[in-house]
């Protein structure tokens, strides 16, 4: 018993001088912090395993050599259960719990207090599996026409309330958690507006990690919602503070950009359009025909191009969301590209893909972009119509069926390059498989069908008004020369104070002059009285003559 006491001190000593030794690695870059607390769990272990050996040693010294054998067996469920499997530990393949299907289960089962009320419950008959929870980002894609939009709503059928109940029945959030989304750190990328769908949208969330996690998900989530692939992340990993830019697609039928029978006119046209009402346009099967026939030239295609590269660059987009206001710094948004495909013909129907990158979009802002574009190709209305709509105070732009708008990426290239050093980019290229195969019937083939039978498109643009582009254009040239009036008076505000400063500041200096001279003794025979006053009239009109050439020109600009 001395003779281990002492060898286990020494090992005790042993481990203590490694783990200062681990600490002082910290910062090197090879040795990661995941394995520096790995090195540190074994080294803490270790010395609780020795401790606990001696003791027990001493107290049973007099026992059977049977007796020796089950404690050591004792002691090495002990060490099992202090010391978990790190990441970057190799387990043996015959000492690794199977699972039902004969695969090797990669890491051993949780054991924190949270999951003990989930290890025992099943799934489809079969056990659920846990591991250690990490920040994941998860890539997905949806149909949106049957819900509310992506984030979370009372009352409402969102795709974020499917999305919490599949995390709980896949096993990969606890009980405790599963009503709550703060706890498990959930962010979505993009909020997703009613009727729009996505193939890019990226969320980041806390889950127990499971090898088939995609799988789970997909066995529970709708079949209009599907989970392409997933990354773990660090924990300070937001989807979306983290996200720098966004790509959104609209699928635009060409139809819409048949010239209008009422084309531009200078002064004529109806400034507010938001009385329209598609709704209760009516299109019929003849009219519908010649849309379809229609194909658009080279031409009317390079216009609409033009008109949507006067959208890239940062300007305020108030005129393009619901209750913008001008003066709310907010509306400023950056656009760095918007683009138009050449047409192609699908189910029938000939498209564009219009696809536009900008670090973030308020509400209805792409919508009313392109509905924009529309109506100025239509019309043959002056492009400098969406320089002004920028400018002018406020004005109803119309808006396009938000049906065929889709989420397509989620750019984290910063986050990649700076703080997600060594995490491979979860980008949709290695899954475009799986993309293409949830998006051809799930979402173009759905657009396409949707057209056919409810004709939203082509009633939006019959019930198009002529728009006043000459009143908006007119209004952005009012609030310019508002603009410049208000700040060449305020500049003249300015002068006229900077020339009253300079007014008090003379009669303070000349009062003060006048007070220090009558303070000073002096003979009659140096300085006669009667030439006194004069001499403080001279030196307080020279500093007003000096003043009142700037008070006179501040006037006069």
């Amino acid at each position: 018993a001395v003779l281990l006491l002492q060898s286990h001190l020494l090992l005790f000593f042993l481990t203590k001088v490694a783990s200062l030794l681990v600490l002082s690695l910290r910062s090197l870059p090879l040795l990661s912090q995941r394995k520096t607390r790995a090195l540190l769990s074994l080294s803490s272990s270790s010395c609780r395993r020795s401790f606990s050996f001696c003791f027990d040693t001493m107290s049973d010294s007099s026992s059977s050599s049977a007796a020796t054998t089950e404690q050591d067996s004792l002691l090495q469920k002990r060490s099992t259960l202090e010391d978990p499997v790190q990441d970057d530990q190799q387990q043996p393949d015959a000492k690794r719990p199977k699972l039902e299907d004969g695969s090797v289960q990669t890491e051993p089962e949780a054991s924190s207090s949270e999951m003990k009320d989930e290890v025992s419950e099943e799934n489809n008959g079969k056990p659920k599996i846990y591991h250690k929870k990490r920040k994941c980002m998860v890539l997905m894609g949806f149909q949106g026409t049957k819900y509310q939009g992506m984030q979370i709503n009372p009352g409402s059928n969102t795709i974020e309330a499917v999305l919490k109940k599949a995390f709980h029945q896949a096993g990969l959030v606890a009980n405790s958690n599963a009503d709550d989304f703060k706890k498990i750190n959930f962010q979505r990328c993009a909020r997703t507006d009613k009727g729009v769908h996505a193939l890019g949208q990226i969320v980041s969330v806390k889950l127990f990690q499971n090898p088939d996690m995609i799988q789970l998900l997909n066995d529970v989530l709708p079949p209009e919602i599907r989970v392409f692939g997933s990354r773990v992340v660090s924990q300070a990993f937001c989807a979306k503070a983290s996200c720098e830019a966004r790509t959104y697609e609209y699928n635009l039928p060409t139809y819409s950009l048949i010239p209008s029978s009422k084309p531009y006119q200078k002064g004529v046209g109806e400034f507010d359009g938001s009385s329209i009402r598609d709704s209760e346009a009516v299109v019929t099967d003849e009219q519908f025909q010649e849309m379809l026939n229609f194909r658009l030239s080279a031409e009317t295609l390079e216009k609409a191009r033009s008109i949507l590269n006067l959208y890239c660059g940062t300007h305020s987009f108030h005129n393009y969301t619901a209750g913008g206001d001008h003066k709310n710094a907010s509306m400023r948004r950056y656009i760095s590209s918007f683009t138009a495909s050449d047409p192609y013909v699908y189910k029938g129907i000939e498209y564009i893909k219009l696809r536009v990158k900008g670090q973030s979009f308020i509400l209805h802002q792409i919508r009313k972009m392109v509905a924009f574009m529309v109506c100025l190709v239509r019309d043959n209305g002056p492009i400098e119509a969406v320089q002004a709509s920028f400018y002018i105070p406020k004005c109803n732009l119309l808006m396009v069926p938000g049906m065929g708008l889709v989420l397509r990426e989620c750019h984290f290239d910063g986050y990649y390059k700076n703080r997600g050093k060594g995490i491979e980019p979860l980008v949709p290229e290695p899954f475009l498989p799986e993309i293409e195969a949830f998006a051809k019937p799930f979402i173009y083939e759905h657009i396409a069908d949707i057209e056919l039978a409810e004709r939203s498109t082509a009633r939006w643009v019959v019930s198009l008004p002529l728009i006043d582009y000459d009143g908006i254009i007119q209004g952005s040239i009012n609030r310019k020369q508002q603009e410049d009036e208000e700040r060449v008076k305020n500049a003249l505000a300015k002068q006229l104070r900077y020339a009253d400063f300079l007014k008090k500041k003379a009669e303070e200096t000349a009062v003060a002059s006048s007070t220090s001279s009558s303070s000073t003794p002096t003979s009659s025979s140096d300085v006669p009285a009667t030439n006194s006053e004069p001499a403080k009239e001279a030196e307080s009109t020279t500093t007003t003559d000096q003043v009142a050439p700037v008070a006179e020109a501040a006037v006069a600009e």
